[in-house]
This record gives structure tokens, sequence and C-alpha cells, in this order.
């Protein structure tokens, strides 16, 4: 019999029995240390292997006592006897599942993505999982780089007096963070669509008002009814999600699936 047993980031063996009988009486694999034979389905923690792990290092030391762990996945405390090790993270017992779900998955292990109630929040930087952040369904490995832009709303009150002044203003306030997310082949090609419709409408517009206002065309006032249209498509239609705020690091999405929300943790202020 064989056994393999993950060590930091390192996935070790294999190991004899009588070899791995060692390695648990040294400490080196414990209870929370994920391990794996024939025929285990997948890889779980010694203690759910039918193994018993060594002594204490400190004999006598009531598990009780015992320094609480931090998730790495949710960030909270939890006892070291409710905790597991992967790939060198502790990780709760609440967060397991979905931690072994994000490395099928290759979605790094730690809090990039919450939801908070109807909106995605996520972390600069992140790279969310494969799926469709607009339908839900796999998103086969299609992934899209999106910068996403925000300012306080108060900004778009200088609009209003100068545009030159809101163009400075939000270069001055705005906040900005990066990310990975998954749209699927189907929505791809529909976004494609929106902006082919959406610039179409844009440049029509300016080809007919300027076509009808050096003619003296009364059809010429179909341009700013095409221009205003392909504007309000664009910005309606094509973009995946958008931003209600920026903290920290942090942006706060609105227009995920719902069912893509209900897979995440929820979102609780540090």
């Amino acid at each position: 019999m064989e056994w393999y047993y993950a060590a930091g980031n390192d996935r070790r063996g294999p190991v004899t029995d009588d070899e791995f009988q060692t390695l648990i009486d040294q400490g080196v694999v414990n209870a929370q240390t994920l391990v794996w034979r024939e025929p285990m389905p997948d890889w779980a923690p010694l203690a759910a292997a039918g193994r018993q792990p060594s002594p204490s290092s400190v004999p006598g030391t009531p598990a009780k006592f015992a320094a609480p762990c931090i998730c790495a996945e949710c960030g909270k405390p939890s006892s070291s006897a409710d905790t597991v090790q992967i790939m060198g993270n502790d990780v709760c017992a609440g967060c397991k599942d979905r931690v072994l779900e994000k490395m099928r998955m290759g979605v790094s292990i730690g809090g990039t993505a919450w939801r908070d109630g109807k909106k995605l929040v996520i972390a600069d930087g992140s790279q969310l999982p494969d799926q469709c952040v607009k339908c839900s369904l796999p998103a086969e490995g299609s992934r899209m780089k999106r910068k996403f832009l925000w300012h306080p709303p108060l900004v778009y009150i200088a609009f209003l007096v100068n545009i030159l002044l809101y163009i400075i203003l939000a270069l001055c306030f705005r906040k900005t963070v990066k990310a990975e997310i998954g749209v699927c082949p189907g929505c791809r090609g529909r976004r494609v669509r929106d902006l082919f419709i959406g610039w179409l409408a844009f440049v029509s517009g300016l080809v007919v008002g300027f076509a009808g206002l050096a003619n003296g065309a009364i059809w010429g006032w179909a341009g700013p009814v095409l221009f205003l249209f392909g504007v309000c498509w664009l910005v309606g239609r094509t973009q995946l999600l958008l931003p209600s705020r920026i903290k920290d690091g942090r942006a706060w999405l609105r227009g995920c699936h719902k069912d893509y929300l209900a897979r995440l943790p929820e979102w609780t202020e540090l």
C-alpha cells in the first residue's frame, strides 16, 4: 500500500505503509494533513482516512487550549481541531469543500470574491472561477481581463458646470480594480454583436448628423437620435459588470448572475 501526502505547496509520495506510519509518529503528518491512496476518491485529512495521528508535540496540552488558526479562505478564526491544511494553508471545515473546488478549477486559495446581496465583491487582481458571470454556465476556460473604474457620484455634478472640470476631477478621484472574469462563448458572442450594433449606431449618427447639417436637410435630426442610441446601447448592453463602489482595493459590481453569486461566501466587513 502506497501513500501520498501534502507538505506545504508540494504533494509528496509515494511512501510505503511503514514509512507513512513513521511520518505520523514523527509528527510530519498530522490529523489535518491531506493524504491520498488508492482507492480513495479524493484527497482527505488524515483523520478521515482511517489512520491515527501522532500524539501532540506538547504532551498533556488539552485541545481546547490550542492556538486558533485563521482560515485562508474566509479569514475567520477556527480551532486547530476544526482546521485542515490544503497546499500549506489553514482552511476551516466550512470552507474545505469550496477550496477543493477552487483547486479543481485552477483558482488560487484565498478570499478573492464574495457576494454582498445582489452585488459581486472582488479583490484587486482576482482570478475568478471558470464560470460565466452573466449566465453562470461553465466558461470553458474563456476569460476576459477587465479594468473597473469608479469615482464618487458627487463628481458627476461637475459635468453640469464644465466637462473639462469633470474630466479633471474624475481622474483625480477615480479608483481602479483589475480582475480576470469568466465569460462563456455564448455571452462573449452576444457581447461582440452588441458592440457592433452600438458602434454602428454611434458612427452612423455622426455621419448622418454632419451630412444633414451640411445640406440643411431635415433628416439630419436623425443623426443625434442615432448617436444617443449608440451611446446608450454601448453603456447598457456591452458592460459585463458595472462598479457601484471601489474601496480598499475591492470593487462592488452589479450585473452578476444570481446563481454565480449563490456559490460565493457572504461578504463581511473586515
